[in-house]
């Protein structure tokens, strides 16, 4: 991992979680406002999820194939041989790319709040004037 991704990680890390804010404040548009950022995000994910598969893990598989069978390859051409290598289904620490993607899309569901609450009743969209009106309520000590 770059040093200054690492850097950025443990700087979130380090902050006071947004979820436990979004619950002591016990406000219905605020939690449903987080509550939809949440849902973009894992939308989000599995975007990235499908598009590592289309542009990084099929070719990587096809290119693996290609140098099995050593078709389409004239002697002597590294540069496909090394494609494989060079598109490694690998993440960050080592894990499967598909596994660690997955993982991080399931943990940013896990931080919905409905995950933990019960009664889960669907709040209307607010419009943005809503959202700015429960955000000047809310008491920031």
């Amino acid at each position: 991992m770059p040093p200054s991704h690492k850097q950025f990680i443990e700087n979130i890390s380090s902050r006071p979680s947004l979820r436990s804010f979004v619950l002591q404040q016990a406000n219905d548009r605020l939690t449903h406002t987080f509550e939809q950022c949440v849902g973009r995000l894992v939308e989000f994910r599995n975007l990235h999820i499908n598009i590592v598969t289309r542009y990084i893990t099929i070719p990587a598989s096809r290119a693996r194939q290609l140098c099995d069978n050593k078709q389409g390859l004239a002697e002597g051409v590294d540069t496909i041989r090394k494609a494989p290598t060079a598109l490694e289904e690998t993440g960050t620490g080592g894990s499967g790319i598909m596994t660690f993607l997955k993982t991080v899309r399931d943990e940013t569901k896990g931080t919905s709040i409905s995950q933990c609450t019960t009664g889960n009743h669907v709040l209307p969209d607010p419009s943005m004037t809503e959202i700015q009106k429960a955000a000047s309520e809310l008491k920031i000590e």
